[in-house]
C-alpha cells in the first residue's frame, strides 16, 4: 500500500518513506506513528490512542511520544506552529491534515481507493496469513460480504504488494453459476491453467506430469491431443480419492519451491468436488507454504444451502480455517474516500451524507453514486472544498444502482421460492 502526500509517499508495507526517489529515515516507532496518524487522516487522533496503538501492552510516558513526533516533523519538514501535515490538538493529541492519495502500484482511478478505506485492519490480517504461509504454516481463509462489498480488492491489495516477499506464485480460479449437474472442479481447473501459464508455466506444467498426470486430461491447454488421449486410457478407473490425492501432492510439490497463493472467487457455487479439495488440504497436517483464500457471499451460501456453510463451521471449529467478513464501511470511511478522491480536507458534511445514505456503506455503490453525481454536476469544487450544488432529490440514485439493486432482490425473491 503506497500513500502520497505531497512530495511525499509512504510505502506502509515495506516500512519505508520518500520524497522523489530519495529514502527519508525515520525510527521504526515514529513510522508506525506517522503511518498510524496517516491511516486516519482529518480526525483527531489522542495521545491515549496512539499510545495504545504503538506500544500496546507496555507502558510509556508521554515524552516518548513528543519525542517521535518531533522527530516526524523533522522529517517531513513540518513546524508545529504553522503545521502543514500535523496538527497538535492543544494536550489532547494530534490530527494529520494534508491532503492525501491512497493507490495500488501501476493502478489509478477512484476505484483503487476502495482497497483501502475503511480496510485497513482486515489488509493487515490478510498480510498476517500470507506471513504465516510464507513461514509454512498452511492457511485457508474464507472473506466474505455481500455483492460490492469489497471481497476481490482488499485481496488483490494483498497480491499486489507481495514483491515485497520472496518467492511467491499466484493464481486465481473462478466458480460460476452452473445448472444442473456441472463440471466438477471447474474453478480449480481454471487455477491449474493459470499456473501453467506465463514464464513459470512450463514447470508447473512438468510437475503436473509427476504428481497429478490425471489431471492434464481435462487441460487442452497444456497437454496435446496424443497426450491427454494417452492418459484419458491409463486414467480409467482412477477414483475420485486418488485425484485428491495427486493434486494436493502437485499443490503441496510447488509449495516446497514457492509459497502458493491460490485465490478462489465466488464459492457460493462451488462444486462438491472442489469443495471436498479444499477441506482436504485444510484438514492435512504437514507443513506447506500454501494460502488459500476463497470468497463467497454468505446471503446465497444460507438461501441455497449450500454445503460449504457446515463444512466452513466445521474447519473453524477445529482451527483448520479462518473467516474474514467484511462489513459496510462505515460514515467517516465514506468521508475518508472523499477526501482522499478530491485531495482536499475540505469536503461538506452534507455531500459526505448524501454519499453514504445512497450507499449505505456499500463500496462499490459508494463509488458509483459519487461518479454519478459529479456527471451531473451536482458535486463542486472551488477554493480548495467540494459541496453539493443545491440540495438533491432524496431518490437520487444512479440507474446502474438501482438495477443492480432490482437484480438482487429479485434473486432473493427467486431463492425465498425454492
Amino acid at each position: 500500500m503506497e500513500v502520497s502526500f505531497l512530495p511525499f509517499t509512504l510505502d506502509s508495507v515495506n516500512g519505508c518513506m520518500f520524497s522523489g526517489s530519495e529514502k527519508i529515515p525515520l525510527r521504526p516507532k515514529s513510522f508506525a506513528i506517522l503511518r498510524y496518524l496517516v491511516e486516519h487522516p482529518h480526525r483527531l487522533v489522542t495521545n491515549e490512542e496512539l499510545l495504545s496503538a504503538i506500544w500496546p501492552n507496555t507502558k510509556v510516558v508521554k515524552a516518548a511520544l513528543k519525542v517521535s513526533i518531533m522527530d516526524i516533523r523533522k522529517a517531513l519538514g513540518d513546524v508545529a506552529s504553522e503545521p502543514k501535515y500535523i496538527q497538535t490538538e492543544g494536550k489532547k493529541g494530534y490530527r494529520f491534515v494534508a491532503p492525501i492519495s491512497l493507490r495500488l502500484p501501476e493502478k489509478s482511478g477512484s476505484d483503487s481507493l476502495i482497497h483501502f478505506v475503511g480496510r485497513q485492519a482486515e489488509l493487515e490480517q490478510l498480510r498476517g496469513f500470507v506471513e504465516l504461509a510464507n513461514s509454512g504454516k498452511r492457511q485457508v481463509v474464507f472473506v466474505t460480504g455481500e455483492p460490492g462489498i469489497g471481497k476481490t480488492t482488499v485481496i488483490e491489495a494483498v497480491i499486489k504488494n507481495l514483491p515485497a516477499f520472496d518467492g511467491f506464485v499466484t493464481a486465481q480460479g473462478q466458480c460460476i453459476e452452473q445448472y444442473g449437474a456441472g463440471e466438477a472442479y471447474m474453478p480449480i481447473l481454471d487455477t491449474l491453467e493459470r499456473l501453467c501459464e506465463g514464464e513459470s508455466g512450463e514447470h508447473a506444467a512438468g510437475l503436473l506430469r509427476r504428481y497429478a498426470p490425471s489431471w492434464l486430461v481435462n487441460l487442452p491447454e497444456v497437454a496435446s491431443p496424443e497426450e491427454r488421449a494417452e492418459l484419458e486410457r491409463r486414467s480409467v478407473g482412477i477414483t475420485p480419492e486418488r485425484r485428491l490425492r495427486e493434486i494436493t501432492g502437485f499443490l503441496e510439490a510447488m509449495a516446497r519451491e514457492k509459497t502458493v497463493l491460490l485465490v478462489l472467487e465466488d464459492l457460493h457455487w462451488l462444486d462438491p468436488s472442489s469443495l471436498a479439495l479444499i477441506s482436504f488440504l485444510a484438514r492435512r497436517p504437514q507443513a506447506a507454504r500454501l494460502l488459500l483464500i476463497g470468497t463467497y457471499r454468505e446471503g446465497e451460501v444460507e438461501n441455497l444451502h449450500h454445503p460449504l456453510k457446515a463444512v466452513k463451521e466445521e474447519l473453524e471449529l477445529h482451527n483448520y480455517c479462518r473467516h474474514m467478513p467484511l462489513k459496510l464501511l462505515s460514515r467517516e470511511a465514506v468521508g475518508d474516500y472523499l477526501r482522499a478522491r478530491f485531495e482536499t480536507p475540505l469536503v461538506s458534511d452534507e455531500l459526505a451524507a448524501a454519499v453514504y445514505k445512497r450507499s449505505e456503506g456499500s463500496p462499490l455503490i459508494m463509488v458509483n453514486v459519487t461518479d454519478y453525481l459529479v456527471a451531473q454536476e451536482t458535486v463542486i469544487q472551488q477554493n480548495g472544498s467540494v459541496d453539493l450544488s443545491g440540495v438533491i432529490d432524496e431518490a437520487t440514485v444512479p440507474p446502474t444502482i438501482r438495477q443492480f439493486t432490482e437484480r438482487q432482490m429479485e434473486q432473493m425473491a427467486l431463492q425465498e421460492q425454492v
